[in-house]
């Protein structure tokens, strides 16, 4: 009986052993191979990161320049699992379900059917007005900045005085930008979709405009210098002013970050362009009816009169679960959807238009991965500028 006892423990002795070899050798041979791939990936990305047809630029000394690199919107990828597609699988049968149980309201109480889009053509009225105020702004951009920046970089006598008349000008310019929208749009008494339409590109126009004359002028500095020295190594400063239509493709790119060379797909898809708008109306009317379904019966009869503490403090927490909805379907309509669908459009590769910012654990974590495009301009042109100071 002891013989036997004293095999078995001899036995699992064995065994153990040769379990410890192969599975030592099994995860030094996984972690080598990790090692060897990421190396590869670290290498290529590396390789890949810097295009070959960027021309050389002065690289600021108080960070690294913005790379532009062919890759997808993280949920472009996310999208490619049947899991995560559950999810917006469960936003469309909800947004059904929300317009059937509003329609089955209506006729119920009322014998007809009324999708109450009186709301959402005040919201959006006076049209005209906004494509008037927008292709304004639009024309200032292309008919006054390009023109004046075209003038200033290629006259070659780089005095100081003519500098601080451009400097002066351009502030002008900026502050016109500022404060002409505005002024109309406050005057007209534009309602609020159109007003926040004509912000956002009011907005979009400045950090632009900003972006192009601040990547541009140290080439044009540099051509001017060089000019005087020996106007034949002049030459070697390539376009002071970019072409026309380099300017123009980076009014509509999805970047505010300037640069003379993108990224591009060699084909536009055009399905995947409509797609991406028909899912832009999608949240436009999804968030809607949000609001009609659960905000605005809580705010129908809000007046001075009934208003208290409980009644305050009772309204804004009903309001909680549809405005997050409605923050959420804004990130998806126009961080992922509008930018993706103009991408495609314009076949500009580089689709990093946000991160995971749902996995952030800090609030400084989650502003520098929502929105990509800004934090890219914010870090170019207010962090590093004004580092050295």
């Amino acid at each position: 009986m002891t013989c036997s006892v004293e095999k078995l423990i001899d036995f699992r002795k064995d065994v153990l052993h040769l379990f410890e070899e192969h599975f030592g050798d099994l995860i030094n041979g996984t972690e080598k191979k990790l090692l060897n791939e990421s190396t590869v990936s670290a290498d290529t990305t590396t390789t890949d990161a810097v295009p070959s047809t960027e021309q050389p630029t002065i690289v600021r000394s108080s960070g690294i320049k913005k790379q532009f690199v062919e890759q997808n919107s993280l949920l472009t990828d996310l999208f490619k699992s049947t899991h995560f597609r559950t999810i917006y699988h469960i936003f469309i049968a909800s947004l059904i379900m929300l317009i059937l149980n509003l329609m089955i309201q209506e006729l119920a109480l009322h014998g007809s059917i009324n999708l109450k889009l009186d709301l959402f053509y005040w919201c959006f009225g006076k049209f005209p007005m906004l494509i008037t105020i927008w292709l304004s702004m639009f024309s200032s951009v292309v008919l006054l900045l390009y023109p004046s920046y075209h003038c200033w970089a290629y006259n070659v006598e780089n005095l100081a005085s003519l500098n601080i008349i451009f400097l002066t000008l351009y502030i002008a310019y900026i502050a016109a930008l500022i404060v002409v929208p505005v002024h109309y749009a406050l005057k007209f008494d534009l309602p609020l979709a159109t007003t926040m339409v004509i912000a956002c590109e009011q907005v979009r126009f400045l950090m632009k405009a900003h972006s192009f004359v601040r990547e541009n002028v140290p080439k044009s500095l540099q051509y001017k210098a060089m000019y005087q020295r020996n106007s034949q190594r002049a030459d070697s400063v390539r376009n002071p002013c970019p072409d026309f239509g380099k300017f123009l493709y980076f009014l509509f790119a999805p970047t505010l970050i300037y640069r003379d060379n993108y990224p591009r797909k060699s084909k536009v898809d055009w399905k995947y362009v409509v797609r991406n708008f028909a899912e832009v109306a999608g949240c436009l009317f999804y968030a809607y009816y949000l609001f009609i379904h659960f905000c605005e019966p809580i705010f129908q009869n809000f007046n001075k009169d009934h208003v208290t503490w409980r009644n305050y403090l009772l309204a804004s927490l009903g309001c909680v679960l549809p405005g997050s909805l409605c923050f959420v379907l804004a990130f998806f309509a126009v961080l992922h959807c509008w930018m993706n669908a103009f991408a495609e459009m314009l076949q500009f590769s580089d689709r990093l238009f946000y991160a995971d910012w749902w996995n952030a654990t800090s609030m400084s974590s989650y502003y520098r991965r929502w929105n990509i495009i800004v934090h890219d301009w914010l870090y170019a042109y207010v962090y590093q500028d004004m580092y050295p100071v």
